[in-house]
């Protein structure tokens, strides 16, 4: 069986303090495994997550795309489409809290804004595709997080295709705005959902089917939706994202579905993102939980030889973080925290590599 789990920014220095004394699992393993320090991730740390070098930096737009199921044809720039609100004196913001059931019908809308040359695609929520057909990428975007609290108008496309793509901006405005959802959701004194901008541009990216180049299928659980996208380009089958998470932390049917793979890879950066609020109890936690679900279980089944290695990998994007290997035959000689990382008798290793060597 070979599992790998991967917890984002769960155990770099400074922060918490929550791996210092494990709990009964993760104790076996730092008695049983070899520690080692994880380089910082690449550009695009999904493609690390699969196995793949990182290092060229992948645009989200053909990895939602490809996560709703859509192959455009050859030589489409793909764009991932957020959902937007423009208030009634022109400022852009977030959406805030919206269901699938409020947007119900929505994509027939989405439909009416197609050209010759560009389709909306509709997605989920508050993230959607479009796909420009033989489309360049001589153009200048702006993303979502720059436009909040500005004035529409401010920072729409510039270069090739500009003229195409404001009047798709424009029409969504015009269209989205006197739709019943937003009347009623105006009423409720929520904001309106009316306004599609187009961002995270690309074409496709060429990359390798794994489960043919492994040998084997390949399954993954995350809450990513260029997780989810990334996983159907290399030929892996991913999970159903709904129900990801039971409250803040990962659902234990999650779980039980990823431990019963034969070969698996779990991405839970809930963890980490605990952390980073400074919720050290709560993430305290969620390590207990993570212990009590897979790292017993798999502490019991290595002692039983029922499984012959269990993979745990705390990447970062900002510092070194910490990975640990354990195998029936290996010995621990480090503990598996954070007071680890300034130890010069560590190697050094990285994250794809680590996961490409435990999923062949």
């Amino acid at each position: 069986m070979r599992s790998v789990l991967i917890l984002p920014e769960a155990l770099k220095q400074g922060v918490g303090s929550i791996w210092e004394e494990p709990p009964v699992g993760l104790r076996y393993f730092a008695d049983h495994g070899e520690v080692f320090k994880l380089s910082l991730l690449e550009a695009t740390p999904e493609l690390e997550y699969v196995g793949l070098s990182g290092v060229s930096k992948l645009p989200r737009g053909p990895l939602v795309l490809s996560a709703f199921g859509v192959d455009p044809p050859e030589r489409s720039v793909q764009f991932e489409m957020s959902l937007l609100s423009v208030s009634d004196e022109g400022l852009i913001g977030e959406v805030g809290k919206i269901s699938s059931s409020k947007l119900r019908g929505l994509d027939k809308e989405f439909a009416k804004l197609a050209t010759k040359d560009l389709t909306p695609v509709f997605g989920e929520l508050t993230t959607h595709g479009l796909v420009w057909e033989n489309g360049s990428l001589e153009l200048g975007v702006t993303a979502p997080n720059d436009i909040f609290g500005k004035v529409y108008g401010y920072g729409l496309p510039e270069g090739d295709g500009e003229l195409k793509l404001r009047q798709l901006i424009d029409d969504s405005l015009n269209l989205l705005d006197g739709l019943e959802f937003n009347r009623i959701r105006e009423g409720e004194g929520l904001a309106k959902a009316n306004l599609l901008w187009p961002h995270s541009f690309g074409f496709k990216p060429n990359l390798p089917n794994l489960a043919i180049r492994r040998g084997a299928p390949g399954y993954v659980w995350s809450e990513s939706i260029a997780m989810q996208g990334l996983s159907r380009m290399v030929g892996y089958q991913h999970s159903d994202r709904t129900g990801f998470r039971k409250g803040i932390h990962i659902a234990e049917s999650v779980v039980k579905e990823f431990k019963s793979a034969k070969s698996g890879l779990l991405i839970y950066s809930g963890l980490g993102e605990i952390l980073q609020a400074g919720r050290d109890d709560e993430a305290r936690f969620g390590l207990e939980e993570l212990d009590r679900l897979i790292f017993e279980p798999w502490a019991t089944e290595i002692r039983q030889e029922k499984r012959s290695e269990v993979v745990i990998l705390c990447p970062s994007q900002t510092e070194v973080g910490l990975g640990i290997v354990v195998k029936n035959t290996t010995q621990g000689s480090f503990p598996f925290d954070a007071r680890v990382l300034d130890d010069p008798r560590l190697s050094t290793q990285r994250t794809f590599e680590i996961v490409a060597e435990s999923l062949t």
